[in-house]
């Protein structure tokens, strides 16, 4: 790690705050230190397919992000004006890990990472040592710095980005992500660049190296999930495996917005739908529109998902 992930002088993500993390949190955008700070570690199957299947993914879910989404469906632990719990030591963390991904697990994911690169690579290394290696999922919100991004290259199998807006006045209001189109846009060609666009899959059909692009749909906002995929066409090509989410509900938070106060309605569904088959993309995932019943996490449980 160098400079780019230097936190004396935050500038690892967009946000660019420059904060001392050693010493004072309280002028950092993710009010986070320097210590890992986790919310929750945990088996969760609710990934795409091609990450374990029915045995799923370890995943470590972070605390704080460096982006803040009104709607954020992990608000419980996203919001960096909610006090966490006390930070995890490294040990502590390997030591579950390696826990779940002794009941089989091959992959383990680093869910909302950004703001805790340095944290996320240690982890990782002190895994390397006790010669566990799983395949790695790097799954960011996608406003990422292609800096950081070639610190990480060696330590990440597969990316697993968001591309949330097409619309930067909307990335402003809901997620305080300034150029987030353009920010996210490169952040993904230098993913690309690393993984390459043609995904790695071993003999079982699972995902070993690779870059897949998540959308979720907004309800009311259907003119930006359709320009956001003309836009990740237009820049990587129909090749390209994309997610679509159809998962969105509307959180405590925003249950009294104007806009984004109930889930998608089926014609929005079927209007995405109807997008990406004009679109000619052909590799990935859509998730059925009943999905938003099933992932709403709670993370005052152990494991969140159960």
């Amino acid at each position: 790690m160098n400079k780019h992930t230097d936190y004396s002088s935050c500038s690892i993500c967009p946000q660019n705050c420059n904060a001392n993390r050693f010493i004072d949190i309280s002028s950092a955008f993710c009010q986070t230190s320097v210590y890992p700070e986790i919310a929750s570690i945990c088996k969760h199957t609710g990934e795409e397919p091609v990450f374990g299947g029915k045995d799923g993914v370890c995943n470590v879910f972070f605390s704080h992000c460096n982006l803040q989404c009104i709607y954020c469906q992990n608000y419980q632990i996203s919001k960096n004006t909610i006090s966490q719990k006390p930070p995890m030591r490294l040990e502590d963390a390997v030591s579950r890990i390696i826990k779940i991904l002794d009941s089989g697990i091959s992959f383990l994911g680093f869910v909302s990472p950004t703001h805790q690169i340095k944290q996320m690579v240690e982890i990782i290394e002190l895994l390397h040592k006790e010669n566990y290696f799983p395949t790695i999922l790097y799954n960011t919100n996608g406003y990422e710095k292609i800096n950081t991004l070639k610190q990480i290259e060696k330590h990440i199998d597969i990316y697993l980005p968001d591309f949330k807006y097409f619309d930067n006045h909307i990335a402003i209001q809901y997620s305080s992500a300034p150029h987030y189109k353009e920010i996210t846009t490169n952040a993904i060609k230098e993913m690309i660049c690393q993984k390459g666009i043609v995904p790695k899959f071993d003999k079982n059909g699972f995902m070993r190296q690779g870059v897949v692009v998540r959308h979720l749909i907004l309800p009311n906002h259907i003119e930006n999930s359709i320009n956001t995929l003309t836009h990740i066409n237009n820049h990587f090509g129909r090749n390209l495996y994309i997610s679509i989410m159809a998962q969105y509900f509307p959180t405590p938070l925003v249950k009294t917005h104007p806009k984004l106060n109930r889930t998608i309605s089926t014609d929005e569904y079927d209007t995405v739908v109807d997008t990406i088959d004009n679109l000619g993309f052909f590799n990935g995932w859509i998730q059925d529109l009943d999905n938003n019943t099933q992932y709403k996490p709670d993370f005052e449980r152990e494991n969140p998902f159960l």
